[in-house]
């Protein structure tokens, strides 16, 4: 698939930051020269072992079979540190003999090295005549050092993919052969030396005693009094040398020091640079960073992932880690790789403020899982930190196997971070907890953060919502209102670009805000942005004229002229989850159903209507609901009167305005159908007696009133589809619905039920209303019939777009809302549907919506179709339901309404009211740069979680 990297086409980009990409250049390099106090090179192995002597009994060491051109070196040294200079014999193949009489009884050191780098080799080791070792290797790195000072502490550092030998330093006297001082070696692994008094200019050798490769020696002088001034671990020189700064005054290579929060952290991403330089060790265990990939000069991210085991099964099972497919992709997007720009990339570095010019975060993930042979070392490895945290009752008891799912639980990653991360990360790591399916859901700014770790992209998201960016930019400046599926957002975010190949963050260019209350058609878009326009015609499937810029953002099949806006829900990328229509809605206090809540209006009031314990009860609002502006709560206005009862045993609602008053007509429990009328009188409610309707029923009811009369569907108790007409203010005999061949009609024998409404429709009768029905068939899924009352019988159309939706449980619901005020044609019907749950879960809440499809015929003109598609979810994937109805009314209602019962542990049956069910708010959204966020909020989140890090990192706010 072509990959999508969404940067602005406009040249004033390149323009902008031509100059910083020079000054870049300029000033920084690919890497700071040492001058001899950060020095890497290869480190070979050196011998050495322990041997017993006995006082006043000599003892002759040998090096036979030697390896060809090489020259080994043998020392002797007391465990005391008094060494014993080997000499070199002369022998043939320059082997080695050294004859000793202790003076001592006791435990020596025997070191075996090569003369010179270029002498390193193999050879037998003999101790008086026998064999002590057969072919040993021996060689070591060699270091030359001028002007060694008391307080000067050498150190041996471990890259990535370095060795994991057993580092030692040796410090050789001025003849070259003996030792004047060894190194201690640290739990880690490194060499470490503390000089306590000068001893000038010295060769050092470096060796490990297996697996060879890459090290470096730091020679640092913080133990130099005033050399530390910062307490970062690191000496001025040392800092002048490795480009970091020592104070907050002053330069170093790609940063100005007096800008930075804390001269400990001279590239701000909240880690210490002499942890990062150095790895810390002064708590156990050792975090050897620099061998992770840390870097001083450039941000790093560590994140320790555990796994959550979120049932007895798992607690005993098999232990789940984060894939290595998936560690590279969350360091790919953290990393910046999907920018191809170069001059873009500097950008990044820039906003970022990496001193080394780079772009991204490097990201280190401490998985418990082995890098894979070619893999990047440093993006994830096993580094000590992995733990399966175990599910748990409500109770806190561990959970056991075949304990039911639904009493198990998983931990809350930022309550176990406390116990299950070591006391030594804090001030380095984050915390993460893994697990297998489903999503995540996490607090903005968190420390930790839960997430599915086997989805690709999963894990990036969350985590970005730990470092304050919501699903459309960041939380401290969007606020509540977080707009997801924003077009001109292209971010990792995003839900409408979260499976989109090749995309990382947003940098906030090239693109242009969107207001879905006033949104322009006509050039909306730069016909040069090619990128953006590829997404709103590949992924938001809008029909655009590339060579104008226009964009049909109202999907009615014609682009508006350049002095009218559009109302359209611009956010809505079809297949996706965007959340838009969830602002300004409210629980409805205390209302409760497990069925389909439905509304209606009758004079000033909206009223809803519902089942609740076999009874039916109702409440209404004089409220107008037309909320302003988009917010978490419910509309200043929205008061809704107290719960009564509509005196109707009821297992399923409908209710029309049939101009004079409110038809309620309720399904009991054994199928009788029966219908009471609401009146106002000088604002006193008036109903009739109940009567029945002619009839037996399943489920929900489906009412319509209009131009050409009112119907009462439902599926009958014999799985039919039932439909009543009313003649003369009265409801006929019941009629089972036929196909124009005369066929009955026959739904799903499941909890699904039919719907009807009066509309305007493709293959209707010129632009009039026709009555039009949504019918699940016998395995749930719906089908668009339209009724032909001159024949009476009702005809399957082709309106609804393949797949056709299902399959459904409960009632599907429709909403006809013209695009302009005060026109009754053309406009939009909305549908939303229940899509059939899996066992033991609720329904999910789709959405569709008609809209004119329009397509290039091969010559050159356009054919339009309209259809009933684009379908996505209501809001997301996680909003459940037992049942929901839309409403609106020309000339009373601003936008489309919604009102449903919630599905769920926590709040079952609740009545939530959304008023703005059609997304179009009054709410202007732009582009944002991700990375500036990122920069603010890496060292926030990581420098004191839960106020246990001693004088932590101070951070920048800017």
């Amino acid at each position: 698939m072509k990959k999508i990297t969404l940067v602005s086409a406009n040249q004033t980009v390149v323009a902008k930051y031509f100059l910083l990409a020079i000054l870049f250049h300029l000033l920084i390099g690919n890497n700071v020269k040492s001058q001899g106090i950060v020095l890497t090179g290869t480190v070979t192995t050196v011998y050495e072992t322990r041997v017993n002597l006995t006082a006043g009994n000599r003892v002759r060491f040998e090096t036979r079979n030697l390896s060809p051109g090489s020259d080994p070196v043998i020392n002797l040294l007391s465990t005391e540190g008094m060494g014993v200079m080997a000499v070199n014999n002369g022998g043939p193949d320059f082997a080695e003999q050294l004859n000793y009489l202790p003076i001592r009884t006791g435990s020596y050191f025997l070191i075996v090295r090569s003369r010179s780098m270029e002498r390193r080799g193999t050879a037998d080791i003999y101790k008086d005549g026998v064999l002590l070792n057969s072919q040993v290797s021996f060689g070591g790195w060699r270091v030359s050092l001028q002007n060694l000072r008391s307080g000067e502490i050498l150190q041996t550092v471990k890259l990535p993919g370095c060795s994991n030998g057993n580092h030692k330093i040796y410090i050789l006297k001025e003849d070259q052969v003996g030792i004047q001082t060894r190194a201690t070696s640290l739990d880690s692994g490194l060499a470490l030396i503390k000089l306590t008094t000068a001893i000038g200019n010295k060769t050092v050798v470096i060796g490990t005693d297996f697996d060879e490769g890459l090290v470096r020696l730091i020679r640092n002088d913080a133990g130099i009094p005033f050399h530390d001034l910062d307490n970062d671990g690191l000496g001025t020189e040392l800092e002048r040398s490795a480009g970091t700064c020592s104070s907050r005054s002053g330069r170093v290579p790609g940063c100005d020091c007096s800008q930075i929060a804390d001269a400990r952290d001279t590239d701000g991403d909240g880690i210490s640079d002499g942890w990062e330089l150095l790895g810390r060790y002064d708590i156990l265990p050792f975090q050897l960073l620099p061998k992770w990939g840390a870097n001083p000069r450039h941000k790093d991210l560590f994140i320790e992932v555990d796994f959550m085991c979120r049932n007895g099964n798992e607690n005993v099972g098999p232990k789940v880690k984060m894939p290595a497919a998936v560690a590279k992709r969350f360091a790919d997007i953290y990393g910046d790789a999907y920018t191809t720009s170069s001059l873009l990339k500097l950008f990044h570095a820039s906003v970022l403020k990496n001193p080394d010019g780079i772009t991204g975060v490097s990201v280190h993930l401490d998985t418990g899982r082995d890098s894979e042979p070619g893999d990047e070392v440093t993006i994830y490895g096993n580094w000590g930190g992995y733990t399966a945290v175990k599910s748990t009752k409500s109770d806190g008891t561990e959970c056991t196997p075949g304990t039911p799912a639904d009493l198990c639980k998983g931990s809350d990653p930022n309550i176990v971070w406390k116990t299950n991360m070591e006391s030594a990360r804090r001030g380095i790591f984050r915390y993460t907890l893994g697990y297998t399916g489903g999503g995540g859901s996490t607090p903005q700014n968190a420390f930790a953060c839960a997430f599915n770790f086997l989805d690709l992209t999963n894990s990036a998201h969350e985590f970005g919502h730990t470092l304050g960016m919501g699903h459309s930019g960041p939380y401290d400046i969007t606020g509540v209102v977080d707009v997801n599926c924003k077009p001109n957002y292209p971010s990792i975010m995003n839900y409408a670009f979260l499976s989109q190949p090749g995309v990382g963050f947003s940098d906030g260019n090239g693109i242009p805000a969107l207001n879905n209350s006033s949104l322009k058609e006509w050039n909306a878009v730069s016909p040069s942005n090619t990128l953006y326009m590829d997404v709103l015609e590949r992924v938001f499937r809008y029909w655009v004229d590339r060579n104008n810029g226009h964009v049909d953002w109202n999907r009615n099949g014609v682009f508006e002229p350049a002095n009218q806006t559009v109302k359209a829900y611009a956010n809505y990328r079809p297949g996706g989850d965007c959340e838009f229509t969830r602002y300004n809605q409210f629980h409805v206090s205390d209302a409760q159903t497990a069925t389909t809540p439905v509304l209606a209006r009758l004079k000033d009031r909206l009223y809803i209507f519902y089942a609740n314990h076999g009874s039916l009860k109702y409440r209404y609002t004089t409220s107008s609901l037309n909320c302003p502006q988009p917010k978490a709560e419910a509309c200043d206005n929205a008061v809704w009167g107290p719960e009564k009862d509509a005196g109707l045993a009821s297992v399923g609602v409908d209710v029309m305005n049939d101009g004079n008053s409110l038809r309620v007509v309720s399904i009991e429990l054994f199928g009788k159908i029966m219908e009471r009328r609401l009146s106002l009188v000088l604002g006193q409610e008036n109903w009739t007696q109940p009567v029945q309707i002619p009839g037996s029923a399943k489920g929900d009811p489906s009412l319509s009133f209009g131009l050409i009369g009112s119907y009462l569907l439902y599926k009958g108790s014999d799985d039919f589809i039932h439909f009543n007409k009313m003649v003369a203010g009265q409801w006929q005999t019941s009629q089972v619905a036929h196909t124009i061949n005369n066929e009955p009609i026959k739904t799903t024998n499941t909890g699904a039920y039919p719907a009807i409404i009066q509309t305007v429709l493709p293959g209707g009768p010129g632009f009039l209303k026709s009555l039009y029905g949504l019918f699940p068939d016998e395995n749930g899924f719906l089908d668009m019939w339209r009724y032909n009352s001159t024949d009476n019988f009702w005809e399957k159309t082709d309106v609804l777009e393949n797949p056709r939706p299902g399959p459904i449980s409960g009632k599907p619901s429709m909403a006809y809302m013209p695009y302009k005020a005060g026109m009754e044609n053309p406009g939009r019907l909305y549908m939303l549907y229940l899509r059939k749950p899996a066992e033991g879960s609720n329904a999910v809440i789709r959405m569709r919506m008609s809209y004119v499809k329009v397509l290039e015929g091969a010559d050159g003109t356009f054919v339009r179709e309209e259809k009933i598609g684009l379908d996505s979810y209501f809001d997301n994937s996680w909003l459940t339901t037992y049942g929901i109805s839309l409403f609106f009314e020309q000339g009373k209602d601003s936008n489309v309404r919604s009102v449903f019962s919630i599905g769920g542990q926590t709040s079952n049956y609740n009545i939530m009211f959304r008023p703005k069910a059609d997304a179009i708010n009054d709410f202007r959204y732009i582009n944002y740069n991700d990375w500036e966020t990122i920069r603010k909020n890496l060292c926030q989140r990581v420098v004191n979680p839960g106020g246990t890090v001693t004088n932590p990192i101070r951070c920048s706010v800017n």
